[in-house]
């Protein structure tokens, strides 16, 4: 899988928080950026992934119930939707201009002809947006945390257990694949 999230999209949402923070404004390096939405994605497929368990067989459309399912099968995402639920209304506002390309996602990772409902799109949406404001929170108020090292430790303090563990792999493999596609199309 590559990346498949728009790290271009990313920055420019990152760049627009800073009028809404306090304090000393967040610039991530491309490498950063890279790193952070392999893990943005990474969480997203897992939810995706597990919804499409959920949908019946001979169906092929993942709608809000079946993402509610996947994500209460799973304690590690229930324990990030329940801390979204209480937020819900601030994100809605700001997920609703600020689409992740879900269905490119799930083109890669589901059955062929897979579709998602709105409200479904709409969810998952809002989990990685909620993900995405709380690591931005903690790393506004540590400047050193606007690189990878720094990024780390945040990443796994918001998605806890297994999640934040594989979510961080993801990340750093997203990026030395893209390091490694560049190296080899300079040697060309």
């Amino acid at each position: 899988m590559t990346l498949v999230f728009s790290i271009s999209d990313l920055k420019k949402w990152i760049e627009e928080d800073n009028k809404d923070f306090p304090g000393d404004p967040i610039v991530l390096k491309k490498k950063s950026l890279i790193f952070l939405s392999g893990v943005l994605e990474y969480m997203a497929a897992e939810i995706l992934e597990l919804a499409q368990v959920k949908v019946e067989s001979g169906d092929n459309v993942i709608n809000s119930n079946h993402v509610k399912e996947a994500i209460t099968s799973d304690v590690e995402l229930e324990k990030q939707y329940k801390y979204m639920k209480d937020r819900l209304p601030e994100y809605e506002l700001k997920a609703k201009d600020r689409k992740f390309a879900l269905e490119e996602l799930l083109e890669q990772i589901a059955a062929p002809n897979t579709v998602m409902t709105e409200n479904a799109f709409n969810l998952v949406n809002l989990m990685i947006h909620d993900v995405l404001t709380r690591i931005e929170w903690r790393v506004r108020f540590h400047p050193s945390l606007f690189n990878i090292e720094g990024l780390e430790p945040e990443v796994r303090s918001v998605l806890v257990g297994e999640l934040g563990k594989h979510a961080v792999q993801e990340g750093h493999r997203v990026l030395n694949f893209i390091t490694i596609a560049k190296l080899m199309k300079r040697e060309k």
